[in-house]
């Protein structure tokens, strides 16, 4: 029984191609979310994305370049008309907080004490 709790929302998948990301893009979609996967590998996000029971948009891109990431969205924007948020893998997020200068709650690091 699904929950389609999701339903008419977008998802954003970075790294959708396979693994991890390929599970999130199919429990997004089964949630009832439209899902762009994107992923370096075209063939593997386009595999997944005809895996999907909702709307789906398989699209390749190097998330390391800002001119490839500009491109996917506003392509995502174009076809869904809009964007709900990426699911990020843990790696991803602790180059977020890396970015930003900050560590999360769960950090395992040490900070001294002033």
């Amino acid at each position: 029984m699904s929950l389609r709790r999701l339903e008419g929302k977008v998802a954003l998948v970075t790294g959708g191609g396979s693994g991890i990301g390929a599970a999130v893009a199919e429990r997004l979609s089964a949630e009832g979310a439209s899902v762009a996967i994107v992923d370096i590998d075209e063939e593997s996000a386009t595999r997944v994305a005809r895996t999907l029971p909702g709307r789906s948009l398989a699209l390749s891109a190097d998330v390391s370049r800002e001119d490839s990431v500009q491109r996917y969205m506003d392509e995502i924007l174009e076809t869904f008309g809009r964007a709900l948020g990426r699911a990020r893998g843990p790696r991803q997020e602790a180059q977020s907080d890396a970015d930003r200068g900050t560590t999360r709650p769960d950090s395992r690091s040490r900070r001294p004490c002033a």
